[in-house]
């Protein structure tokens, strides 16, 4: 083969090449997203306000995102993790501050989901609520009425899943838990009156055998029980809020329908939080920034939560969300019972391999 040289004329080309591509790439904003998480005009609307292109890519769980975002060359401006994952990340040193200078409509937040999300991000440096709810469980009420049969409910209402006296009427139509190992032992704190994030050895060991006594009870293990609550198959299934209203739905929709109902104890339970970030290796953080910035405007994001059924920590969105959303006070609680409400902590390994070890003893308990 013939050496290659640069001449002139290929090198001048090059240059506009490159030159070319800087263009286009300081005029988009490369979006990763969950699926079916913003409303349909969304993207259109800020193309058409800002002048950028949006990039928007779509990934089904927080693993995928996770093997993209600890390469180092993401390719992404703008990430949608959940909090807990991306506590862990900030500690990794993946993303990159967030200038608030430039997020005039940060300001639109309620400062209590700021407050909570510092549980993972200390001084609210790297992360940007966009959507929230909650864990807790789903019931079929007349299934339920039906096993416990002269018992009335339980003034706690964690009794249902924690408690062998109405765990044991309950099996006969089903129970459904999870097997997210913190999750699930947070939620076993707070039915014991201790912090969710209280992981403590006494803590753990003292869920565990509130765990362990109504192991026999439960019929299947399952972190998404949609199907589960719609066909019937269980009357208590352990889920996210968005779970157990999609479950409604679906046997709605199947001409089946189920009189299923979400329930969030007295006692508070765990809350979740869905964040917008910046990877590190952002080529276009200026456009994150814009992108962000009018997530935040009101219109925007009450168009979302209409669209999606989550609720928005942005309080100047509140009158412009659905009453049939914001009204429910499962998706919308008022502030007494926002309060009770624990956003799950980071935790170490020698945490998690406790907790680990804990469920797998919980779990093969005969």
């Amino acid at each position: 083969m013939v050496p290659f040289r640069f001449q002139p004329t290929l090198l001048g080309a090059a240059l506009a090449l490159s030159t070319t591509f800087a263009v286009q790439a300081a005029g988009t904003v490369n979006v990763y997203n969950w699926n079916d998480y913003i409303a349909a005009d969304t993207i259109a609307n800020f193309e058409k306000a800002s002048g950028l292109k949006v990039k928007y890519d779509l990934f089904d769980s927080v693993e995928t995102l996770q093997s993209k975002m600890l390469t180092g060359k993401s390719g992404y401006d703008v990430v949608y993790p959940s909090a807990d994952y991306a506590g862990k990340w900030i500690q990794a040193n993946i993303f990159q501050p967030i200038d608030k200078k430039k997020l005039p409509n940060l300001a639109n937040l309620n400062p209590e989901f700021l407050k909570k999300l510092e549980a993972v991000d200390p001084g609210n440096k790297f992360l940007v609520p966009y959507m929230w709810g909650t864990m807790a469980f789903g019931i079929n009420v007349d299934k339920v009425k039906k096993a416990l049969g002269n018992e009335p409910m339980p003034a706690d209402q964690w009794d249902l899943v924690f408690n062998p006296k109405y765990t044991s009427k309950l099996k006969s139509c089903g129970i459904s838990y999870i097997t997210m190992t913190k999750n699930l032992f947070a939620m076993a704190n707070i039915y014991n009156g201790k912090p969710a994030n209280d992981f403590s050895k006494d803590s753990v060991a003292a869920a565990l055998n509130t765990l362990k006594a109504v192991r026999k009870d439960v019929r299947v293990f399952n972190d998404s029980p949609i199907d589960l609550l719609a066909n019937g198959d269980v009357c208590v299934a352990m889920a996210y809020n968005g779970d157990v209203y999609i479950a409604k739905d679906r046997a709605a929709a199947a001409k089946k329908p189920q009189n299923i109902e979400y329930v969030v104890p007295a006692k508070g339970t765990m809350m979740w939080f869905d964040v917008m970030a910046i990877p590190k290796d952002s080529k276009n953080a200026d456009n994150a920034h814009k992108w962000i910035n009018n997530i935040l405007d009101p219109k925007v994001v009450a168009a979302i939560t209409n669209t999606v059924s989550y609720a928005n920590p942005n309080a100047k969105a509140d009158a412009l969300v659905d009453k049939k959303i914001s009204g429910d006070a499962k998706i919308y609680p008022n502030a007494a019972a926002l309060q009770k409400l624990q956003p799950l902590a980071v935790i170490d390994l020698p945490t998690q391999v406790a907790l680990t070890k804990a469920f797998n003893q919980f779990k093969t308990a005969k």
